[in-house]
């Protein structure tokens, strides 16, 4: 086994051979857990896609879809500070795309904001 050393002034790149005890220590190590939840992560890209821009123009035309918007970005920023309520996030959202009259877009990009937080393990779009 190799390992591949840089010269950070020169870009020039050096192979060099691993001992047996590097190789051990290497393989003995836990790997990497998953990355967890990143809500502002989650945040970022749903606020930059088009679902969000539905659901604020629907939040402006309908009380009930402004009180749903308000209750997900509570239950987000919640989140966000390290309180998240996954049960209480995944009835918002179920609650908004259930009330809501999304295109297969603005679907689409809801699941992409989950994927950029890392949330869609946790989170399903019904």
């Amino acid at each position: 086994m190799n390992r591949i050393e840089v010269n950070v002034q020169t870009g020039e790149q050096q192979i060099i051979e691993l001992t047996p005890e590097e190789i051990a220590e290497i393989q003995s190590r836990p790997p990497e857990p998953p990355p967890g939840p990143d809500y502002p992560a989650f945040w970022d890209a749903l606020i930059a896609s088009s679902v969000y821009g539905s659901i604020r123009a629907q939040s402006m035309a309908s009380l009930p879809m402004n009180t749903l918007a308000t209750e997900f970005i509570a239950l987000i920023g919640d989140a966000k500070a390290g309180r998240a309520n996954t049960a209480a996030i995944q009835a918002s959202i179920n609650a908004i795309l259930s009330t809501g009259s999304f295109t297969p877009t603005d679907v689409q990009e809801f699941e992409v904001a989950l994927v950029a937080g890392n949330l869609d393990g946790l989170y399903t779009l019904q």
